[in-house]
């Protein structure tokens, strides 16, 4: 994977969509028409890139961690190298299994089973990385093994623009993970105002209740101490007065 993934890196790193961990130049690739970004990065015929019609197994290897050559390039949000790789027949939505995630327990807020390349462009705040995955066939709705879309994981992690694309392209803003969380809860307990008004904004439902403690994200977000986001729920609507199932209030 390292032959493939070098002269790609090398590219990228200067043309990255500009998410956290993307490093280089501030400079974007504009999201256009696959052919277009390919030949914006000068890259199609890179050295170490396959030739269209080789053998997918060699674009789809995994390294030790699970990862294959598009989740690792998605993750670094090397644009022009996701678009090469998808164009030459990577699986798109090829995730990790329970044993990868087990393998980098070190990472975990990478490496959860079920993550692919669209979790990780979300995880690690690269809007344009996310878009052309989804242009490109990646599901919206995937989940991992405990039922978060990508949509919640940029709402944990604060990347405004990776929601507001998600929302464009019609992520389910009401996606109900395990124990009944909601994207809302991410946003609120983290503090994460803007966030909190695109959702609401989108239709979220600002008065959802976890399905354990029966919180709403207002009490979330009073309970971490966030009084911005506090109020972006208040002028949302929300009720002041919710009780959770134990009996407590806001």
């Amino acid at each position: 994977m390292r032959e493939l993934l070098t002269p790609w890196r090398w590219h990228a790193g200067r043309a990255g969509d500009g998410g956290s961990g993307g490093g280089g130049s501030k400079r974007r690739e504009p999201v256009g028409r696959a052919e277009s970004m390919i030949g914006e990065s000068g890259e199609s015929g890179a050295k170490g890139i396959p030739a269209k019609g080789s053998p997918k197994r060699m674009l789809n290897r995994r390294d030790q961690s699970g990862y294959t050559p598009l989740m690792a390039c998605a993750r670094t949000g090397q644009l022009p190298a996701v678009v090469l790789l998808l164009q030459h027949g990577a699986a798109v939505d090829s995730a990790l299994s329970s044993e990868h995630a087990a393998h980098d327990a070190a990472r975990a807020d990478a490496a959860q089973a079920g993550f692919n390349a669209l979790f990780l462009a979300c995880r690690f705040g690269h809007h344009a990385t996310a878009r052309a995955l989804i242009q490109e066939g990646a599901a919206i709705e995937s989940q991992t093994v405990s039922g978060s879309s990508p949509l919640q994981y940029a709402c944990k992690f604060g990347h405004e623009e990776v929601v507001r694309a998600l929302i464009k392209l019609r992520a389910n803003v009401n996606h109900l993970g395990d124990g009944g969380w909601h994207a809302l809860f991410d946003a609120s307990m983290n503090g994460y105002a803007e966030i909190i008004r695109d959702l609401c904004a989108a239709g979220a439902n600002v008065d959802v209740s976890n399905g354990t403690s029966g919180y709403t994200p207002l009490m979330f977000a009073c309970q971490n101490g966030h009084v911005e986001a506090a109020t972006s729920l208040i002028d949302a609507g929300t009720y002041l007065d919710a009780k959770t199932k134990d009996g407590g209030r806001t």
